[in-house]
């Protein structure tokens, strides 16, 4: 079995032919070495190192700001976070963290400023947003607890600022709120360009999510057989990772109006393609804008809400789409261990949540009837 290597900037431990460890570790350029007796005093030195290593990254002046600790701590996450989680927390900090606080102190940070921050973005972009953030931000700051950049106090600045907290949901909220059948009939007579068309089906009848959508290939779509494999997802920043679940990779079948999108939709890439000529920017991705170029998660989270404008309906997450799906599925019927494997997921607890919240009127009556004949044919015995 391979040894399994530590992230890099890590350090390494090494055994010679004598029984002796010898630990490695690059801080501020330099290769420091060190020789220790056995292997748990190597790997407390190891830590010492790579701690100092980090300090000399973070600190590079006393009055450092938040938006510089930050940036130095997402470098020190790419190398040991999942590709998703990192790419998520980079959003978030640049995107609502910095631009806010980012000029504070880092150790003048208050739970007031932090108040503040969650205040406007509850307000504004809505309470999962706030929430979002204020988990990023929380992590953030432990880190920095644990690095001896912050005193070591009992709460972070975002734990003293929730103490007491009370989230609300604006009333425009259209969060976790799936499109019904006829809804999603209006978007799709709302929408002319066929590429968007085939993105709009395959996230709200095939599931895929958005990740999934973005960094599809047409050589995991098989147009004969009809069936399509998720291998890959593709981020906001273009880098591709593998798909969140391993079930995710199963070949998924595609319903006739699906495979009447795509191919439609494939013909009109390969005129583009000839259109644009040597300036074509190659790629195989399904999803590319008229140069080729692949499309990006924001430019199509952004002709998602510009469509559903189009179609007169209120706005809507682009999961959403995945969401009305596993709807319904089951307001049609479907098993919930069929449902889970159509919608790969990795635990069938997730289908069967959707299934408690909703479960078809008539089922439930079903049910409440057999067990009323099971009673009663109980206590006839």
């Amino acid at each position: 079995m391979a040894r399994k290597r530590r992230p890099k900037g890590q350090g390494t431990i090494h055994r010679d032919a004598t029984g002796r460890y010898h630990v490695y570790v690059y801080v501020g350029g330099r290769r420091l070495h060190r020789v220790l007796r056995t292997k748990e005093e190597a790997e407390a030195v190891r830590r010492q190192l790579v701690s100092r290593r980090m300090r000399a990254a973070y600190v590079s002046n006393p009055h450092q700001r938040l938006a510089d600790y930050l940036e130095a701590w997402l470098g020190e996450l790419e190398k040991t976070a999942a590709r998703n989680t990192w790419e998520n927390y980079r959003s978030t900090c640049r995107r609502h963290i910095i631009p806010y606080l980012g000029r504070r102190r880092l150790i003048e940070l208050e739970p007031a400023d932090v108040a503040e921050l969650l205040a406007v973005l509850q307000e504004h972009e809505g309470v999962q947003v706030a929430k979002y953030t204020a988990t990023v931000l929380r992590v953030a700051l432990k880190r920095a607890i644990s690095l001896g950049l912050l005193p070591n106090t009992e709460d972070d600045a975002v734990t003293r600022a929730l103490r007491g907290w009370r989230w609300r949901r604006k009333a425009s909220s259209t969060a976790g709120r799936p499109l019904e059948p006829a809804e999603f009939a209006r978007l799709l007579a709302a929408t002319e360009d066929a590429r968007l068309r085939a993105a709009w089906l395959l996230g709200g009848v095939v599931g895929l999510r958005l990740g999934e959508l973005l960094g599809l290939e047409w050589n995991d779509v098989d147009l004969e057989a009809g069936q399509l494999t998720v291998r890959r997802q593709r981020g906001d920043a273009g880098r591709t990772f593998p798909p969140k679940t391993a079930s995710s990779e199963q070949p998924i079948p595609l319903p006739g109006s699906v495979l009447e999108a795509l191919r439609a939709w494939r013909r009109l890439q390969a005129e583009e393609r000839l259109a644009a000529g040597p300036a074509w920017e190659g790629g195989d991705y399904v999803l590319t804008a008229s140069t080729g170029r692949p499309m990006s998660a924001d430019a199509l989270r952004k002709a998602f809400r510009h469509c559903l404008a189009q179609a007169g309906l209120e706005p809507r997450r682009f999961h959403d789409l995945r969401h009305g799906a596993a709807t319904w599925l089951v307001t049609h019927g479907v098993p919930p261990n069929v449902a889970a494997k159509m919608l790969r997921h990795a635990n069938p607890t997730v289908t069967l949540r959707v299934y408690a919240a909703h479960a078809p009127e008539a089922q439930v009556r079903a049910a409440a009837d057999a067990l009323d004949g099971l009673v009663r044919g109980e206590s006839n015995k």
